[in-house]
């Protein structure tokens, strides 16, 4: 499954709440990323323990969600590396 490995952070994005949202700021590509609630969630699960396995528990957790999130947040996570937020050790 994408997504899986130990996912860190790139030292090079900045987190800004604004409002309800959650905003990430690339300090290298100068772009930035505006995540929707459940974006939020898996991004704080991610910066704090790395674990895509933490991040599908913290969506099912918070939005009462069936276990079927887990290709959502690989998803998520593809897109993430894709953007340059993250980088997945494999």
């Amino acid at each position: 499954m994408s997504g899986a490995g130990k996912v860190t952070v790139a030292s090079h994005v900045i987190t800004q709440g604004v409002g309800d949202e959650t905003i990430l700021l690339n300090t290298e590509t100068e772009s930035f990323i505006s995540l929707n609630d459940v974006g939020a969630v898996i991004w704080e699960s991610l910066r704090s323990t790395g674990e895509r396995d933490d991040a599908v528990a913290a969506v099912v957790a918070a939005f009462e969600a069936g276990a079927n999130v887990e290709g959502d947040v690989a998803d998520f996570i593809d897109e993430l590396v894709r953007l340059g937020a993250v980088q997945v050790s494999r």
